[in-house]
């Protein structure tokens, strides 16, 4: 991890600031801060990794998207080591980046069939009980985000596996379990996003 951080600074001139005390943090620094257990660097770093730009011009080759896969999973990484210490700032990333990944890690790789796609389907169970530890503590664009929640996420699995496991063998797992569950429900209408 600390020689992937090298690199990364090698590469890119960082300074991360950390909210509580606004002092700008050299990146190695933030390394080794992060690397002993402390929750705000941990943060931080995450949040440096998850901003650091695609380099070059679209259409980017898949060594550019390799690149930023891999920073999006060692963000993902120190925001989780963050939240599990029970640092909110972490906790409300990690559940917004589960209910709306495209929105907050932009996990993308090229499609096959052209274009790009997300690799990660929403997860939305897990991303509100990550903003509810959050809000618990206070955090106030958690609270926000589960009242704006509230009105209309209802989470429910779909009954039907069977269906489920045929509906896989050509469609993601997230768009066959929404059409089960659509079929259980008997609903007039489904959206699915590609």
């Amino acid at each position: 991890m600390a020689k992937l951080a090298t690199t990364l600074a090698s590469v890119v001139l960082l300074s991360v600031t950390i909210a509580a005390t606004q002092t700008p943090l050299p990146l190695n620094t933030l390394v080794a801060q992060a690397e002993k257990g402390d929750a705000e660097a941990q943060f931080a770093l995450g949040k440096a990794y998850a901003s650091r730009p695609l380099r070059g011009a679209f259409p980017w080759t898949a060594e550019q998207l390799a690149e930023r896969t891999n920073d999006l999973a060692i963000a993902k990484a120190w925001h989780l080591k963050a939240a599990l210490q029970g640092y909110a700032d972490a906790q409300y990333e990690l559940g917004r980046g589960l209910i709306f990944p495209e929105f907050v890690w932009f996990p993308i790789a090229e499609n096959p069939a052209g274009g790009l796609r997300h690799f990660e389907p929403p997860n939305a169970e897990l991303g509100v009980s990550w903003l509810r530890k959050a809000a618990d503590q206070g955090h106030a664009a958690a609270q926000e985000a589960l009242g704006r929640q509230a009105r209309w996420l209802m989470l429910r699995p779909g009954a039907d596996a069977n269906l489920i496991s045929v509906l896989t063998v050509d469609l993601h797992q997230g768009e066959a379990e929404a059409i089960a569950l659509a079929l259980e429900m008997r609903a007039d209408r489904l959206l699915i996003d590609e």
